[in-house]
């Protein structure tokens, strides 16, 4: 016997008709997606701090370093990042 453990860290982003057709039912949002004007990362740690104070705030999840990490992959493999 195999124990499922939980699995984060992926996103699935639809149309409110999309969600109704695949799964019978009307969405509910459970989620914000937030861009920020300053990407510089004192700024979004700042910011994700403040927001992490909020009641109804469990978890926020930032972009900043992946999209570094991309970016420094395909530098050092000679793609062109956007």
């Amino acid at each position: 016997m195999t124990s499922r453990l939980p699995y984060f860290g992926h996103f699935m982003f639809m149309t409110s008709g999309g969600y109704k057709h695949v799964f019978g039912e009307q969405h509910q949002s459970n989620a914000y997606m937030v861009r920020l004007k300053n990407h510089e990362t004192s700024n979004v740690e700042s910011r994700s701090a403040k927001l992490m104070k909020l009641d109804g705030v469990k978890g926020i999840v930032q972009n900043t370093t992946s999209k570094k990490q991309h970016a420094r992959r395909a530098e050092v493999s000679g793609i062109a990042a956007e």
